[in-house]
């Protein structure tokens, strides 16, 4: 079943849908009457600025932590540093493009 039960307008909507409903991220799921919902997560991440895909990998994180809160030491010793560095393993990386020489692009365009 698809949102408001409508079929998709084209794949790229059937494809967005499981991206969202896949199980490592959560971000979406299928209610009882068969529509897709946002889940707790899903609705913060399309209220914030941050991407999907970041708000996923966190989500993922804190619930692989949540085993370990046991002795409830994981998230109230939890630093900033701890919280940058997590920032920092799931951003997302753009590599500018490199840079060739003169005569290398001379050589191509001939």
């Amino acid at each position: 079943m698809h949102p408001a039960g409508l079929e998709p307008a084209t794949p790229l909507m059937q494809e967005a849908l499981d991206w969202l409903r896949a199980s490592g991220r959560f971000l979406v799921f299928e209610g009882e009457d068969g529509r897709v919902v946002p889940t707790s997560l899903g609705l913060a991440a399309a209220r914030s600025t941050l991407p999907l895909g970041f708000a996923a990998g966190f989500g993922q994180l804190t619930r692989d932590l949540l085993p370990l809160e046991v002795e409830q030491k994981v998230f109230s010793e939890w630093s900033s540093l701890d919280h940058l560095l997590v920032v920092e393993l799931l951003a997302e990386r753009a590599f500018p493009p490199r840079q060739f020489s003169e005569s290398l692009r001379e050589q191509i365009d001939d």
